[in-house]
């Protein structure tokens, strides 16, 4: 499946799933910068495209202050929301939009096991937000080394006894530290969709002496 290059949504469990588009209004922006682009003949930067077009530190497609302070210098067109609703209604403004902004063909509603099967299937793609766990079966294989990275706050209560006088004797440790750490669980863990997807498939090691694979790390998602 190809990535997606234009506006992302989003599903969150606190909405029961339910579609969110990123950044309503910026999309409605676009479509009519892209239009004046193709009705005038003039480029138009925007956010899709590279960046928006600056007077000066001043975003052009910005708020109402900063159109009546570049009233003074330039020539500014202005477009309303209700304005550009109305335009997009014509046919031909309609075909060009569907033709260079496209919506994508997504259901409102999924449920978490409509978006876990989807991901096992290789079909969704995007970023998810997972717990993560290693089997018990499994501990002792990643004893050396926990496969399951991530930033905790870090402080002398979770280290060794023998790190722990370390950090007292040094007067170290005496404030939670950021740190980078091996664990067997995370929660909350940002992944790429097809990281969850090859992990489901194919990246765990098999056991020593059985010849089936090993049991995913993937808990659920979520």
């Amino acid at each position: 499946m190809g990535s997606y290059t234009w506006w992302y949504t989003r599903r969150r469990e606190e909405n029961t799933y339910r579609l969110e588009h990123a950044n309503r209004y910026g999309r409605m922006a676009v479509e009519w910068l892209s239009w004046e682009t193709a009705r005038t003949g003039h480029f138009i930067r925007h956010q899709t495209n590279g960046s928006e077009k600056r007077v000066g530190k001043l975003l052009v497609d910005e708020t109402r202050k900063n159109t009546a302070y570049l009233r003074e210098f330039v020539e500014v067109v202005e477009m309303w929301e209700c304005e550009w609703k109305r335009i997009r209604k014509d046919a031909e403004v309609k075909e060009f939009i569907k033709a260079t902004c496209p919506r994508r063909r997504e259901p409102w509603e999924l449920s978490q096991a409509e978006i876990a099967s989807a991901i096992r299937a290789g079909t969704l793609f995007g970023l998810v937000e997972c717990d993560i766990h290693v089997p018990s079966g499994l501990r002792d294989y990643f004893a050396e080394m926990q496969p399951v990275f991530k930033n905790i706050d870090l402080t002398r209560e979770d280290i060794c006894p023998f790190m722990q006088r370390y950090a007292e004797e040094h007067d170290i440790m005496k404030r939670p530290q950021r740190t980078l750490v091996g664990s067997y669980r995370g929660d909350n863990i940002m992944y790429p969709s097809q990281v969850v997807h090859a992990t489901r498939a194919s990246c765990h090691p098999r056991v020593p002496g059985d010849r089936t694979r090993a049991e995913t790390l993937l808990s659920c998602v979520r």
